[in-house]
C-alpha cells in the first residue's frame, strides 16, 4: 500500500489546486504512452510448447482499441489476441487494461482484468520501451516450477509498435514465447 505524506493546505483553495497540479503531472507522464493509443491489427507468432507440450508453434493474430479516460490520465485499452495452427485456432488472450502514471505509487502500472483473471501490475518506461512485470502474487505452480510472465511493447521503430511475451522458469533467463508487430489502423 502507498502512502502520500503531504502537508496541510492553508485553505480549501490550496487544496484545490494542489489536487490539478498533481493530476496534470500524472497526466504529463502518462502521455508518454501516446504510441499505444489508437486502434491497432496485431500480428506474429507464438513459439513451439508455449501452448503446452508437444504444441507446434501457432500464428497469432489480434486487434486493440486504445482511447485516453479520466482527462487524459489512463489509457484504456481493450484486446483480443487469437491463434492458430494447423489442426486446431481459438482465442488466446481476451482482455481490458487502464494503463497510465499511477501519481500515488509514483510510477507506471497496469490494471488487468482478463481471461485468466486480475492484476495489478508495475512497469517500466525507458525511452521508447515498456515493460510490464506481472506482481509477486501472479506466479503459476506446475511440475514443481515457478513460471513468470512479463509483457515488453517497443515503439521505437517508425510505424510498428512491437509486442513481445517472455517467460522465466525458476529465476532462470528470459525466454521469449510469442513475438507481435502491431499497425495502427
Amino acid at each position: 500500500m502507498s502512502t502520500l505524506e503531504i502537508t496541510a493546505p492553508s485553505d480549501w483553495r490550496e487544496a484545490v489546486q494542489r489536487t490539478e497540479n498533481a493530476k496534470n503531472a500524472a497526466i504529463k507522464n502518462s502521455r508518454k504512452l501516446d504510441p499505444l493509443a489508437g486502434n491497432f491489427v496485431w500480428s506474429g507468432k507464438i513459439l513451439p510448447g508455449t501452448l503446452g507440450p508437444g504444441a507446434p508453434q501457432a500464428e497469432m493474430s489480434g486487434r486493440t482499441e486504445g482511447a485516453w479516460v479520466n482527462d487524459g490520465l489512463y489509457l484504456l485499452i481493450q484486446g483480443d489476441y487469437r491463434f492458430s495452427t494447423e489442426e486446431i485456432s481459438g482465442s488466446f488472450w481476451k482482455f481490458g487494461y487502464f494503463l497510465g502514471y499511477d501519481p500515488l505509487a509514483k510510477r507506471y502500472r497496469q490494471w488487468l482484468a482478463d481471461n485468466v483473471g486480475m492484476a495489478i501490475k508495475d512497469c517500466t518506461l525507458t525511452g521508447t520501451r515498456l515493460i510490464v512485470d506481472f506482481p509477486p502474487d501472479a506466479r503459476i505452480q506446475s511440475g514443481g516450477h515457478t513460471i513468470v510472465f512479463r509483457q515488453t511493447y517497443d515503439w521505437g521503430e517508425a510505424k510498428v509498435i512491437k509486442n513481445t511475451f517472455e517467460i522465466r522458469v525458476d529465476e532462470g533467463e528470459w525466454v521469449l514465447v510469442a513475438d507481435l508487430v502491431g499497425h495502427r489502423q
